[in-house]
C-alpha cells in the first residue's frame, strides 16, 4: 500500500504537463508476482517522442542561464523528494520488478545519491579538466580491484583474499597524491563515503535476503566498499576540530555497520539488512 498514491500515474510527461490521454494504444503493467494489473499506460510513439525532444530544447536556454548555486538547489530539491518518497518507490519497483523490497530500497537510494552528488558538485567550477591518474603518471588502483573481484569470485583462501584487499587500500594510499587539493576537504571526502556506502547497501541487498545469503560475492562487496570507506577516512589528516568530530563521528558508524558481516564467508542466517546501511548515511548527511 502506497503511502503517496499520487505516485502512481497513468500518464507520461511532457513538456510539464501529464499527457497521453489521447492515446488510441494502452499497455498494461503487471506485478511480477501476482500478474495483477498495476496500472494501464499509454503507449506513446513518435509524436510524443518529437514532443518531448523539443520541449527539452526549448528549456535549454533558460537552464543554461540559471547560476550554478540555482541549479544546485533544484537538484537537491529533487533528490529530498525521492528520499521522502524511498518507500513508496521501492515498492513499485518491486511490484512491477519482482526484486526484493530491501535490493529495491538500496537502488533507490543509490541512484538519488548520484543527484546529491552532481547537486554539491555543480557549484564548484574547477576551470579546467580533471586529468585520469593515467595523465598524471600513475597506473590508478583499476589492476588491485579486479585482482581483488576475481579473489572472490573464484573463492580463493581467505588469506589471499585479505591480502588482495590491502594490496588494493595500498594501491588507493599511493594514487592519493594525485588527487587534486579541491576534492580533499572532508566534506567533500565525506560525500564520497556516502556514495560508497550507498553501494555498499545495493550490494548487501542483493547479497542478503531476510538474512539469507543470496549472492556471497555481493556480500563480500559491501563489506569492501564499507572497508575502503573507513580505510579514507582513516587516512584524512585534519587540524581543524570541527572536521575531526566529523571524521570521528562519520567512521563511528561506519563501525557500527561491522555486526552486518559476522563472517567473511558466512555459513548461516545473517542478522542484516541493507536498510542499516541506509540509515548510517542517512545519519552521516546529518553530521
Amino acid at each position: 500500500m502506497l503511502t503517496n498514491s499520487s505516485l502512481l500515474k497513468g500518464h507520461g510527461y511532457v513538456n510539464g504537463k501529464w499527457v497521453g490521454d489521447d492515446s488510441k494504444s494502452r499497455f498494461d503493467v503487471t506485478n511480477a508476482y501476482s500478474n495483477e494489473v498495476i496500472i494501464t499506460l499509454p503507449d506513446m510513439g513518435k509524436k510524443e517522442t518529437n514532443e518531448a525532444i523539443d520541449a527539452a530544447n526549448n528549456a535549454w536556454p533558460s537552464w543554461r542561464a540559471r547560476t550554478a548555486k540555482e541549479r544546485a538547489i533544484i537538484l537537491k530539491k529533487w533528490f529530498d523528494l525521492i528520499m521522502a518518497n524511498q518507500e513508496d518507490l521501492a515498492i513499485l519497483m518491486t511490484a512491477e520488478q519482482g526484486k526484493p523490497i530491501a535490493e529495491a530500497r538500496g537502488e533507490v537510494g543509490y541512484g538519488a545519491s548520484f543527484i546529491e552528488w552532481f547537486a554539491e558538485e555543480g557549484k564548484r567550477t574547477y576551470g579546467d579538466i580533471i586529468p585520469t591518474f593515467e595523465a598524471k603518471g600513475s597506473n590508478g588502483f583499476s589492476a588491485e580491484l579486479e585482482k581483488l573481484a576475481l579473489s572472490v569470485e573464484n573463492e580463493e583462501p581467505l588469506n589471499v583474499i585479505n591480502d588482495n584487499y590491502q594490496n588494493l587500500f595500498n594501491a588507493i594510499d599511493k594514487n592519493a597524491q594525485f588527487v587534486s587539493e579541491e576534492s580533499k576537504t572532508v566534506d567533500q571526502t565525506i560525500i564520497l563515503v556516502q556514495s560508497l556506502l550507498e553501494t555498499a547497501a545495493e550490494e548487501y541487498a542483493i547479497g542478503i535476503v531476510d538474512g539469507d545469503v543470496k549472492n556471497k560475492y555481493e556480500y563480500q562487496d559491501a563489506l569492501g566498499f564499507t572497508m575502503i570507506a573507513k580505510d579514507i577516512l582513516k587516512k584524512m589528516q585534519v587540524d581543524d576540530t570541527t572536521d575531526k568530530e566529523k571524521i570521528s563521528k562519520t567512521l563511528s558508524l561506519i563501525d557500527s555497520l561491522a555486526i552486518l558481516w559476522p563472517d567473511l564467508v558466512p555459513t548461516k542466517k545473517v542478522d542484516g539488512d541493507a536498510q542499516a546501511i541506509l540509515d548510517a548515511v542517512t545519519q552521516i548527511k546529518a553530521i
